[in-house]
C-alpha cells in the first residue's frame, strides 16, 4: 500500500508548478468547498417542518375528544412522520393517549402546506 502511495508522491512532483497551474487548484479547491456549502444550504433551506398540535375539546360528560393537526409547514414532503409522546411530560393525558402513537401508526407522506387531522375519543377521568 505505501508504494502506491510513494508512486503517487512522486508522479504529483513530476507536474511542473507554474502560476497557472498553482490558481488552477486553488479555483479547483475553492469550488469544491462552494459546492459543499450550497448543498448544506439548499438542505436546510428546502426541508420538511411538522408542527403537530394537540387540542381537546369536550362534548358530552362522559367522554372528550381529542384532535391532533399534523401540518408540514416546510416546503419539501415529509416522510414516514411518527408522533411521539415526550417521555418527561408523564401527565395524565399523555399517558391515555400514548397508546395511539405506537411505531406502526405513521404517515407515509405530508406534502408541502398539507394539514391531517386525526380525532379520537378517550374516556374521561373522572368516571373510571
Amino acid at each position: 500500500m505505501t508504494g502506491f502511495f510513494m508512486e503517487l508522491l512522486d508522479w504529483a512532483k513530476s507536474i511542473p508548478l507554474n502560476f497557472a497551474t498553482v490558481i488552477s487548484l486553488i479555483a479547483l479547491f475553492l469550488s469544491g468547498l462552494a459546492h459543499i456549502f450550497n448543498r448544506r444550504s439548499w438542505y436546510e433551506t428546502y426541508r420538511p417542518i411538522v408542527v403537530a398540535k394537540l387540542e381537546s375539546e369536550s362534548k358530552k360528560l362522559s367522554e372528550s375528544h381529542l384532535e391532533i393537526f399534523i401540518e408540514n409547514t416546510g416546503n419539501r414532503p415529509a416522510c414516514n412522520i411518527q408522533i411521539e409522546i415526550d417521555r418527561r411530560s408523564r401527565d395524565a393525558i399523555a399517558n391515555q393517549i400514548e397508546p395511539y402513537f405506537l411505531s406502526e401508526n405513521e404517515l407515509p407522506v405530508l406534502n408541502a402546506g398539507e394539514m391531517k387531522v386525526i380525532r379520537f375519543t378517550k374516556p374521561n377521568q373522572n368516571t373510571a
